[in-house]
């Protein structure tokens, strides 16, 4: 979840926790009020783009979605105790003893995870052979992980939103070639 509002000449953001966007906002002058990040409107666009980068949106206008794949056996970016896309972690094991925790929106297709891994000083996911893992994302994050071994895009665009706007592009279209022939035919 992003979530992007300006008041008062600041700019809050709601972000869920992800180290990466800590460090960059405190690069940006960011300051944690207990509940948002809190930004000079100055950096405005600066921390769009870091939202963009990591969590695939802003928190405003419409972003597209895909749902991908993943064979953890096979994926790229695992870093021991952490799945990521990008940035962005979608599966965590905080302790050699707590169990993983998925993110919203992943599911587990097959295989899965022991309700312990690693050791106290690097926990560890530690799948199953064979673990799949299914999730929706930002096509903008998708983009990152696409030629990554292990992924495989499941379904396109997965917003009844973009066809609405897909729709309303073609419509757009057909009127404006209605207007030209009917220039071409003197009723305009």
């Amino acid at each position: 979840m992003v979530k992007l509002e300006k008041r008062e000449g600041k700019i809050y953001t709601t972000t869920t926790y992800n180290a990466t966007f800590i460090k960059k906002a405190k690069n940006l002058q960011g300051k944690w009020d207990g509940e948002h990040w809190v930004f000079d409107e100055k950096v405005e666009n600066l921390v769009r783009e870091v939202l963009k980068d990591i969590y695939g949106t802003d928190g405003e206008g419409y972003t597209r979605k895909v749902i991908v794949e993943i064979d953890i056996d096979r994926y790229d970016d695992i870093d021991g105790q952490d799945l990521k896309i990008g940035d962005l972690v979608i599966i965590t094991r905080r302790t050699r003893d707590s169990e993983v925790t998925l993110k919203e929106g992943v599911i587990v297709i097959s295989g899965g995870f022991p309700s312990r891994g690693g050791s106290v000083k690097n926990p560890r996911l530690s799948a199953y052979k064979d673990t799949v893992i299914r999730v929706e994302i930002p096509e903008t994050l998708y983009a990152k992980i696409a030629e990554c071994q292990g992924v495989s895009l499941v379904q396109d665009d997965t917003d009844l939103e973009a066809e609405l706007i897909k729709i309303e592009e073609e419509i757009k279209k057909l009127n404006q070639k209605k207007i030209e022939i009917l220039k071409k035919l003197g009723r305009d």
